[in-house]
């Protein structure tokens, strides 16, 4: 479990431990953590060979929060889908849904922030910091989280993560 101190106290950088793991099991298992208070379908078009180097643990916390706003903000009938990417050296996971409350374009960068929610985000329960959690995991692997808002009116949260070798530090 991350340790809300060790964000804080920028001490989350110190903790990782970088390993290569198999990304669909994980973004099951974040699954299977959500849908325990859901009953939403979530699609997960992720190759079973896909592998990620990085915090196994850390990505999994992430995934679940993603995965948790995505099932909250996002319409009954709405999909949610993780999908990944692998492209010039860099992991990207992404987090879709159909967002049942307009969320300003304005706003995208403000719900990494703690405590932060969108104008229309106070109608449903939470803290304001699971996106923050995300956004300092992203940081601790030396990556970047963002949101946007698609053509279709779906909203995107992804978190970009450089691909490490194994022996090689993260060192920040």
């Amino acid at each position: 479990i991350l340790n809300f101190s060790m964000i804080e106290n920028n001490q989350i950088e110190s903790q990782i431990k970088i390993s290569d793991f198999k990304l669909c099991e994980v973004v099951r298992e974040a699954v299977t953590e959500v849908s325990m208070f859901s009953e939403r379908s979530i699609s997960i078009p992720i190759s079973d060979d896909l592998t990620m180097t990085a915090d196994r643990s850390l990505i999994k916390h992430a995934l679940v929060h993603l995965l948790d706003n995505a099932v909250k903000y996002s319409t009954s009938a709405g999909s949610v889908q993780v999908t990944a990417d692998m492209e010039k050296g860099q992991m990207t996971l992404a987090v879709q849904s159909q967002p049942m409350i307009q969320v300003p374009e304005s706003e995208l960068e403000i719900v990494f922030q703690k405590f932060k929610r969108g104008v229309n985000g106070y109608k449903i329960p939470g803290t304001g910091l699971g996106l923050y959690v995300v956004d300092h995991v992203a940081k601790a692997h030396q990556g970047n989280a963002k949101a946007c808002l698609k053509k279709n009116g779906e909203i995107e949260f992804c978190i970009s993560i450089p691909q490490y070798q194994r022996d090689k530090e993260v060192g920040l």
